[in-house]
């Protein structure tokens, strides 16, 4: 309980575009259906480095903005645990159970980060590279997204930037178009998560979203678009946020 904390400030008819869901065909993603080693091998092993409760703020550091709306989330789990299943090109977890799992994405193909891949979520990076090296990979993704009562099965196109990577933060913007979908062509679902390192084995995870619209908003249906997208990515990163937590605290992790 308390895990989740919305912290935007109009529930009304303002955006949550993420993952380019509607909301109302999410699957429930719980301990109840997958095994203690299952996500255990998803989140990858606990790595030394966070036990740590003193966590080094960068001199400079300035703190990402997060878009229109946005969700805190307190994660009971390492920051470099978590940065390795969301970002590293050898871990099942983003794709396999978050987007095929969760969300009952089909076709699911990535091209991967277009540097450093061999790098990206690793607890440390090698000598000679720097953490600032890392900021601006992109990674190209595509799913069938499933048929909902409102559109048919379609194709989702996401562009994935690292915006920001040490080890105290790190931040994925992801950009999304869904080209089938009415009106489809003329916007675009803007997300952001940004993870916290708050130590000994904890973070804290804030997700945010708005839609863009690159040739202004259609007049009659630009509300709705930002209400689905809002409802629809709050409830994704609810149940993404609150599983880790639930199995976290049902086996003991905290």
């Amino acid at each position: 309980e308390g895990a989740c904390r919305h912290v935007d400030s109009d529930d009304d008819d303002q955006s949550l575009p993420s993952l380019g869901s509607t909301g109302s065909e999410l699957s429930e993603f719980t301990c109840d259906e997958i095994s203690q080693v299952e996500l255990c091998h998803l989140l990858g092993p606990a790595i030394p480095e966070d036990e740590s409760k003193h966590v080094t703020i960068p001199s400079g550091f300035t703190r990402p903005a997060n878009l229109e709306h946005s969700i805190k989330i307190d994660l009971p789990v390492g920051f470099r645990r978590i940065r390795k299943a969301f970002l590293n090109q050898d871990n099942d977890f983003w794709d396999k159970k978050v987007l095929s799992g969760t969300l009952k994405y089909k076709n699911i193909a990535s091209k991967g980060w277009d540097r450093h891949s061999d790098v990206i979520g690793s607890p440390t990076v090698p000598k000679g590279l720097k953490y600032g090296d890392i900021v601006g990979a992109t990674k190209k993704t595509e799913y069938l997204m499933p048929k909902t009562a409102l559109v048919k099965a379609n194709m989702a196109y996401e562009t994935t930037t690292i915006t920001a990577y040490d080890d105290h933060c790190f931040a994925i913007e992801m950009m999304t178009s869904n080209p089938d979908v009415p009106f489809g062509k003329k916007f675009i679902a803007h997300t952001k998560i940004v993870v916290y390192n708050t130590g000994a084995n904890s973070c804290v995870m804030e997700c945010s979203v708005e839609t863009v619209f690159p040739n202004g908003p259609p007049m009659a249906i630009s509300r709705q678009i930002k209400h689905a997208m809002k409802t629809g990515s709050i409830e994704v990163f609810e149940k993404i946020g609150s599983s880790i937590k639930n199995c976290a605290v049902s086996y003991g992790w905290v």
